[in-house]
């Protein structure tokens, strides 16, 4: 059965379907532009009832465009795709016979006769005024010749205004200039240095609006030839499916650019995701979530939600998709509950289908199976309890069927959770009264091992505002037993763990972290405690009963796990909350100083360079318990090769002592590394982050993430810290940013360790990556700082390499993450051989990029470029597509530099246009370069 919209109308939706069909059929242009909003959830039948209302509309004579907006979800300019799409489909919806008519339509509509006219009569006065200037030129030379009886000198001497040679000196020189005004502003360019073009007004704004009115312009012509009686109808489906910022971009593209009478659009959405959507746009306005509620407003005129088919369809439904006789007796089972989804259910049937026949040995009892098919789909949280519990299903079923008061606590607690999630979940477990029909006459394990083979629609997961911000130990207890929490918590508390104390009295829900019950005489007597305690474990709170008295259990309590602190001595007591949490407890703890120390269960740190160059100043954190709401992020930002690594790993060595786990993760061997923690800590890497939760104070060193996105894998600690080595500054966001800089010279000499060391750090920019490659280097081969230094002249950075080390390849996979532009830049900014850029260039999103990628740095001088970077850079290739983005800043860049580098800059240009193939650009450089040259600046 595949998964596309049905052909015929198998749930009444053409009730509703023609009725509107006939509505915008019947539209007038005045009452347009009009949009039309079709709510419904993922699966409930949108595109089926739109091409209900596409089939009713054909008759009337209107052709609806079709927009899958999923289909064109890769592409950068959502928008762009819409109106071409809608343009295009708008042409060839004409009947072939007025092709030809439409087609002059459109094209008369295109020409403005008024600015032709008008250019055409600037061309010809500009054109006049030249040949005016040039007779005038012409004239007054021949009139300067010095011969004898010169007839025009004469003619002109007879007037008092041309009598004097001078004054016809003067105006053939005015002449001159005037039959290429440019030549003087150029004049007053290089020899006054004066940019007069800054006279000019700025325009730049103008670009956008001109396109934007030429499309509205075209677009208008389109509607008033085209559909001139008939509305244009444009049905725009699967926006759901798109990333949030996808799927406004359209919504504001039909409201900005094709808001046109004759218009009416028809949306198909499920108004929670797009709600969802703009919240996460603006999430930080105050009032985003009144926001959400009235951008439809604003938008739809015609607000549909999608009507629910009524059950007696939906059993009729799944009679066409399906004529198995299992099938047909369980149809009340796997239609699901209200409001019933008929995707849903095409996929309960599928699943249904294909697992009775995986199971055919097993010899299942079809209800059963059923109904676990349909909990898997719909019940989602049913369905994951039921795989830790397997005899919970069973139990719940019970409880709907025959409800006792008697039943245990965390039960009648689950119960009334879920049914507080799920209405429906009861009526699926009292379907069928049959003793065969019941979870508890079947093997729910063997069941469970079957279904998880077929995975079914999953329940949208909550949204970020509705996640925990952080994990926590909570001590729940009574009021008169807050000592006991007390001391349990100083002790976690030290071992960097973040612990609040709940009292049971104060009615707040224990639906988060990891609870501690404390439990004494009072707590055992309070019917209270035990209530609330139940329904965290209900809810899948992990729960720890502490027993601090020698008090009776009650039959919840009994049932959970339990530390028995009864008549210990308080290193005892320490020693044994503390390994319950994987810590050990010195005996010769300080009083002044709580923290336990242990050796880390998890490290995978390797052995660092014992001539390392210590760099305390840059990461100093306070080595007390975190008390943020999760464990901190520290972002170490810096140049390719300024040991950010080196910098990372010696302060994980020398403060391993500290954490349970301490773990160096590469960005270029992510998945083994974190396959590896996940071995190293005895569980699968699913549960990883669970582990690490409760695994005590955690540090993780993300080394080499350049990608920002990945920031949303990183996983919420209780406690410890998370460090990311990048050159990417956008980290900046997610964490306190520390700045690692290239050594400073006197660190670089120390370092190398040589009396002629100044020199090559000079050459090597001083970045700690170059340095130890060249010092290890310098000391396979015995070769001098000299000899070195012409090697590197010879062969380029590509020279600089020891081992596994690189500067080419660190170099490279930084420049790999800007695009042509900024790297164009940065290559025509080497080729001037210029350490600084010009403040002036600060604003051009190129130069943001190359910021933004640790390429270049601010300074009091301008922007600067490291030594190495700017050797590396101008070694790249330049193919035509640099050249391209080069030209895009030549003229700034040479307006701010001494003549000679601009002269050579532009030659070198000239150079590569020409062995790039294009002649004609490389000839305007080089005229350029001569006049520049000619010029003296």
């Amino acid at each position: 059965m595949p998964d596309t919209p049905a052909s015929t109308d198998e749930l009444g939706f053409d009730r509703f379907a023609v009725p509107l069909a006939r509505t915008i059929a019947a539209t007038d242009r005045s009452t347009t532009p009009w949009t039309i909003g079709v709510y419904g959830e993922w699966g409930s039948g949108k595109t089926t009832f739109l091409r209900l209302v596409e089939k009713a509309l054909l008759p009337s004579g209107v052709r609806p465009i079709w927009f899958n907006a999923w289909k064109y979800a890769r592409d950068d300019n959502l928008w762009a795709a819409l109106i071409e799409k809608i343009v295009v489909e708008a042409r060839r919806s004409v009947p072939w016979y007025r092709v030809p008519d439409v087609r002059l339509r459109i094209w008369l509509r295109s020409i403005d006769f008024g600015a032709g006219f008008f250019e055409l009569f600037r061309k010809l006065l500009a054109i006049g005024f030249k040949i005016a200037m040039l007779s005038a030129l012409i004239l007054m030379a021949l009139s300067l010749v010095p011969v004898a009886g010169n007839p025009i000198a004469g003619w002109l001497v007879g007037s008092p205004l041309l009598a004097e040679p001078w004054i016809r000196v003067l105006i053939g020189v005015v002449a001159a200039f005037g039959t290429k005004p440019e030549a003087l502003l150029k004049l007053f360019d290089v020899k006054l240095g004066a940019d007069l073009g800054a006279f000019r007004r700025r325009r730049a704004h103008r670009s956008q609006t001109a396109l934007l009115d030429d499309f509205t312009a075209e677009f208008q012509g389109v509607l008033k030839v085209v559909y001139r009686k008939k509305p244009l109808v444009v049905i725009i489906d699967d926006l759901d499916r798109c990333l949030p910022e996808q799927t406004l971009q359209i919504i504001e593209t039909v409201k900005l650019f094709l808001d046109e009478p004759g218009c009416v659009f028809l949306l198909a959405v499920d108004r929670e995701v797009i709600e969802h959507a703009i919240r996460v746009k603006y999430k930080d306005l105050p009032s985003v979530g009144e926001l959400g509620e009235t951008f439809f407003e604003k938008i739809v005129q015609l607000p549909y939600s999608l009507p629910s088919p009524a059950e007696g369809l939906v059993e009729s439904y799944i009679r066409t998709i399906s004529s198995d006789p299992d099938v047909l007796a369980c149809l009340p089972i796997l239609r699901g509950t209200t409001p019933y989804n008929p995707r849903r259910i095409k996929r309960s049937v599928q699943a249904f289908t294909l697992l009775k026949e995986l199971s055919a040995d097993l010899e299942p009892v079809p209800s059963v199976l059923a109904k676990l098919v349909v909990i898997q789909a719909q019940f989602r949280q049913v369905y994951r309890a039921a795989v830790n519990d397997h005899s919970l299903l069973a139990r719940l079923e019970q409880a709907y069927r025959a409800p006792d008061d008697d039943a245990d606590a965390v039960l009648k607690a689950q119960v009334e959770r879920f049914s507080e999630l799920y209405p429906g979940l009861g009526a699926l477990f009292c379907l069928g009264n049959d003793y065969v029909d019941t979870f508890s006459s079947v093997s729910v394990e063997a069941y469970l091992l079957i279904v998880d083979t077929v995975a079914v629609a999953e329940e949208p997961a909550p949204e970020p505002s509705q996640r925990s911000a952080r994990r926590l130990i909570v001590v729940s207890c009574l009021r008169q037993d807050q000592d006991w929490a007390g001391r349990i918590q100083q002790l976690l508390r030290g071992a960097g763990e973040q612990v609040v104390i709940a009292l049971v009295e104060d009615g707040h829900p224990l639906d988060d972290g990891f609870v501690i019950g404390v439990w004494t005489w009072a707590s055992t007597g309070s019917d209270e405690a035990e209530r609330r305690w139940a329904a965290a474990v209900a809810n899948g709170i992990p729960f720890l009963a502490v027993r601090v008295e020698n008090a009776l259990g009650s039959r919840f309590l009994n049932g959970q796990e339990s530390l028995n602190l009864v008549s210990m001595d308080d290193d005892e007591f320490a020693t044994t909350v503390l390994a319950r949490f994987g810590y050990s407890f010195p005996r010769t703890w300080a009083t002044d100083d709580p923290r336990p120390s242990y050796r880390p269960q998890a490290n995978n740190l390797p052995r660092l360079p014992d001539d390392l160059v210590r760099r305390d100043d840059l990461v100093r954190r306070d080595d007390r318990p975190d008390v943020s709401p999760r464990a901190p992020i520290t972002v170490l930002v810096g140049p390719p090769g300024s040991g950010k690594t080196m910098q990372a790993l010696r302060y994980a060595r020398d403060r391993r002592s500290g954490f349970s786990v301490v773990w160096l993760i590469r960005a270029e061997t992510y998945h083994d590394d974190m396959d590896s923690l996940a071995r190293s800590l005895s569980v699968g890497i699913t549960a990883l982050s669970d582990r690490l939760d409760s695994a005590g104070r955690v540090l993780l060193i993300y080394d080499g993430f350049d990608n920002v996105h990945l920031a949303a894998e990183l996983p919420r600690l209780s406690a410890g810290l998370i460090m990311v080595t990048t050159h990417n500054r956008d980290w900046a966001e997610h964490g306190e940013v520390v700045e690692v800089d290239p050594f400073t010279r006197s660190q670089s000499v120390r370092y190398l360790d040589r009396s002629d060391a100044d020199s090559l750090a000079e050459q090597l920019g001083d970045l700690p990556l170059a340095l130890a490659c060249a010092k290890r280097q310098l000391l396979e081969h015995g070769m001098s700082v000299q000899e070195y230094l012409r090697m590197l002249d010879e062969n380029g950075t590509s020279f600089v390499t020891a081992g596994a080390l690189s500067l080419s390849g660190a170099l490279t996979s930084a420049i790999r993450q800007v695009d042509d532009e900024p790297r164009a830049l940065l290559i025509a900014l080497c080729l001037l051989g210029q350490s600084t850029l010009p403040h002036e260039l600060r604003s051009d999103h190129a130069v943001a990029a190359l910021i933004r990628a640790s390429l270049v740095d601010f300074a009091p001088g301008g922007l600067v470029v490291n030594a190495v970077v700017r050797r590396f850079a101008a070694e790249q290739q330049i193919d035509w597509r640099v050249l391209e983005h080069i030209h895009l800043h030549v003229d700034a860049l040479i307006r701010h530099v001494a003549p000679v580098q601009a002269v050579e800059l532009l030659r070198k240009l000239a150079s590569a246009w020409s062995s790039a193939g294009d002649a004609d650009r490389a000839q305007d450089y080089l005229v350029r370069a001569r006049s520049l040259d000619s010029s003296g600046g």
